[in-house]
């Protein structure tokens, strides 16, 4: 199983192509954990209209639920079919992790369209043992 894992969200309008977490750093000691979040998105618009607004969230989540995580959004206008970088730093965190089990949950959390909102539904795997918090 990979560490960080892209949510497929096929009902959403944009998809998450790729994310590179380089910058980014986490440390697992004692049952304890402290990262500092800096990634990079490559995000696509798949539908045919124009996206005026969306916030990409990254989690850290273990077996037990702990963890945190931070969005970023984006305020500038993705025309259809195009694909933007989209990068989100400084942000830091710490927290409990039971069994040193950890993922990077990375997913589109909210799309704003001229005249509507809209939430992807998430598809998580029971394989990625992910406790979720809703």
């Amino acid at each position: 199983m990979p560490l960080v894992y892209v949510v497929e969200q096929p009902d959403s309008p944009i998809e998450v192509v790729s994310a590179d977490v380089t910058g980014m750093w986490l440390s697992v000691s004692h049952e304890q954990q402290t990262e500092r979040d800096c990634a990079e998105y490559r995000i696509r618009n798949r539908s045919d209209r124009t996206v005026q607004k969306f916030e990409i969230m990254l989690m850290l989540s273990t077996i037990a639920g702990a963890g945190g995580g931070f969005g970023t959004v984006n305020s500038s206008p993705l025309p259809p079919r195009q694909a933007v970088d989209v990068e989100s730093c400084g942000v830091r965190g710490n927290g409990s992790a039971e069994d040193d089990y950890l993922r990077l949950l990375v997913y589109v959390d909210k799309v704003d369209f001229e005249d509507s909102h809209y939430k992807p539904s998430l598809r998580i795997p029971r394989s990625l043992k992910v406790h979720t918090v809703w």
